[in-house]
């Protein structure tokens, strides 16, 4: 297992990795009707105009985990408001389970984007990391978060955040376990067995 950074040919393997395990290693369909469109929201910007802030795990030639991080988050809620959000609308209004879907979490959303959150040291990095089943036990998080948080440290942040679902204490204990505090929680959608997502962050 090698660590490496992103490339552009890694793009559709971290797509996947990140439709099949959306939803705690779970396929992304258990919790949101559009496959493409939800790997857009999550991943696109990260991939297309922050690549050189991601990494990848690979064993032989198959990308088998990522993390992509975040440097620059003026750049990304830019580029979120004006290219990756207006390009999502038309497939949202075309679809009537995801227009369905979208105004039931609509509440829910927009009273988590108003509310107040912790005061994050700034400059602020975040990340969003995966690894395929069968190859965590081989450090491939481990590995991947290193990497990134030297990549963060040299570019002068701060702070990282990250957030993961409340219910998924595998990914909770792996934060605790890389000095990440559970400093936060807020509402995430509404679903019966999802309720929240634990907010942590690392000062560095």
């Amino acid at each position: 297992m090698q660590v490496r950074r992103y490339q552009q040919i890694d793009r559709a393997a971290v797509r996947t990795i990140a439709a099949d395990s959306a939803d705690a290693g779970r396929p992304v369909e258990h919790i949101f009707p559009d496959r493409e469109l939800f790997i857009d929201l999550i991943t696109r910007y990260y991939t297309d105009f922050e690549p050189g802030s991601a990494w990848v795990a690979v064993v032989g030639d198959r990308v088998v985990g990522y993390l992509t991080g975040c440097l620059h988050p003026s750049h990304r809620a830019r580029v979120m408001a004006l290219r990756i959000a207006p390009a999502a609308i038309p497939r949202v209004m075309c679809s009537a389970r995801v227009l369905c879907y979208v105004f039931r979490n609509l509440p829910t959303w927009t009273r988590s984007l108003f509310r107040r959150g912790p005061d994050w040291p700034k400059p602020v990095a975040h990340l969003h990391i995966n690894v395929l089943d069968g190859h965590r036990g081989a450090n491939a998080g481990g590995e991947l978060m290193a990497a990134f948080l030297e990549q963060a440290r040299t570019a002068g942040m701060k702070s990282i955040r990250v957030s993961t679902r409340d219910d998924n204490l595998k990914a909770c204990r792996f934060f605790d376990k890389h000095g990440f505090v559970a400093v936060d929680k807020k509402p995430l959608f509404r679903s019966a067995t999802v309720a929240c997502a634990r907010i942590y962050a690392k000062y560095l």
